[in-house]
């Protein structure tokens, strides 16, 4: 089963835009905000991580680790290839519907937010690179043909080119919403924190005030848990009712020969 796929097209034909994510995101952290009810968790500290949460990690491509694999052969059928999204530049495009071929695997791994590559940036190119991400690699196979080793190269270095190029697409994109979010969320923090503090204000003047929070307890005072007693084993079972047997038949022969003695004084007192 060979690689077959394109990046920044997932769920081709129904393909997400990143312009329409990059919206979500800033609405949902807007409506987080707005959402918070009380006064004391809008902090600055607060308002720090929520940026930090927010912001989009930009691609950064590592083609001096790219890497491949060993070479396999592999039957590909040509009709089931997206043929407009892949260009005449794809590996499998082939006259033949159904041809064995040298396969190479390749990959190529990056940093940065991974799924990234799943949405389709504002500017993109009808051919589109192909390649499935996994993890921080790209990964991708590349024809191998020996009696055209030209087409592996030239493959090789359109794909690439063609990666690069879309994500220099993406990262324009992400370099622009990060830098509006720390503006966009400071503007809705501190309308929120200028709302509540003016509700809180009137309740206040009322003489309508939050309870008095309830004090942990103290752990000193806690209780400790105490330890189960040990369980007997049988053999320990068996040697304390012995000890004990013992015990008490000494103990019995000693009030035996006491009351022999008793007697036998009583018997000499007589005479």
């Amino acid at each position: 089963m060979a690689i077959n796929g394109t990046l920044f097209s997932k769920n081709y034909p129904n393909v997400v835009q990143l312009s329409d994510v990059l919206d979500a995101r800033r609405n949902s952290i807007v409506k987080r905000i707005d959402g918070i009810s009380e006064l004391d968790k809008l902090t600055d500290e607060f308002l720090k991580q929520l940026v930090v949460d927010t912001l989009f990690k930009p691609i950064a491509l590592c083609p001096d680790k790219m890497t491949r694999g060993n070479p396999r052969t592999a039957t590909v059928n040509n009709t089931q290839q997206p043929r407009h999204l892949m260009g005449q530049n794809h590996p499998w495009l082939m006259r033949e519907h159904n041809r064995q071929i040298t396969l190479v695997p390749i990959s190529l791994p990056f940093s940065g937010d991974p799924y990234l590559f799943d949405y389709r940036p504002n500017r993109f190119n009808l051919s589109l690179p192909f390649g499935k991400v996994q993890g921080s690699v790209i990964h991708f196979e590349l024809n191998l043909d020996e009696t055209n080793p030209q087409f592996f190269k030239d493959t090789l270095v359109i794909n690439l080119a063609s990666i690069t190029e879309h994500v220099g697409f993406v990262n324009h994109q992400i370099g622009v919403f990060n830098g509006m979010v720390e503006t966009v969320l400071t503007n809705a923090f501190n309308q929120k924190f200028e709302s509540l503090s003016k509700q809180y204000s009137v309740l206040d003047s009322v003489g309508l005030k939050l309870p008095e929070p309830k004090p942990l307890p103290d752990s000193s005072a806690v209780q400790k848990p105490q330890p189960k007693p040990k369980k007997e084993s049988q053999r320990e079972h068996v040697r304390n009712y012995i000890t004990l047997v013992v015990a008490n038949t000494i103990q019995s022969f000693s009030q035996t020969n006491s009351n022999d003695r008793d007697v036998n004084n009583e018997i000499h007192s007589n005479k």
